[in-house]
């Protein structure tokens, strides 16, 4: 069942794993999450001094203020990484979220006009000229 106690379960696993079974040292180790997916990422992060770094992509603060504009941390909340992320000492990347709305205003904007586009000659004629002259082999 995925709740919050068994993603870290799952992250821990999959660390354990790398150390074990393939040697990997936590200065060769970049973690990275995905929105909710920061949540177990920072938690991680939060208990390993050592690791080479962090990139989050669309973090969540926590699971409250997903929903809620709220400025404190309840009991109830789940992934706190607003509250984690103080532990973590290793760079960290965080790239924003980008909107729907923000990139299709951006892609509007980048259109030369509204006009429709010119049908294009066929170069069907070009290449029976060519078979036609012997210049394609």
């Amino acid at each position: 069942m995925p709740t919050e106690c068994n993603t870290y379960a799952d992250i821990d696993a999959a660390y354990k794993c790398l150390k074990k079974e393939y040697g990997v040292k936590d200065e060769q180790l970049i973690l990275y999450g995905l929105s909710v997916g920061s949540g177990p990422t920072v938690d991680l992060a939060s208990r390993l001094p050592n690791s080479r770094g962090v990139v989050l992509h669309s973090p969540i603060l926590s699971g409250m203020r997903v929903l809620y504009p709220v400025k404190r941390t309840y009991w109830f909340d789940i992934f706190k990484n607003i509250d984690k992320i103080g532990a973590v000492n290793c760079q960290v990347l965080v790239i924003p979220e980008v909107s729907r709305n923000c990139l299709d205003s951006r892609l509007e904007k980048s259109k030369k006009s509204n006009k429709p586009e010119k049908s294009r000659m066929s170069t069907d004629h070009v290449d029976r000229f060519r078979r036609n002259k012997g210049l394609v082999w």
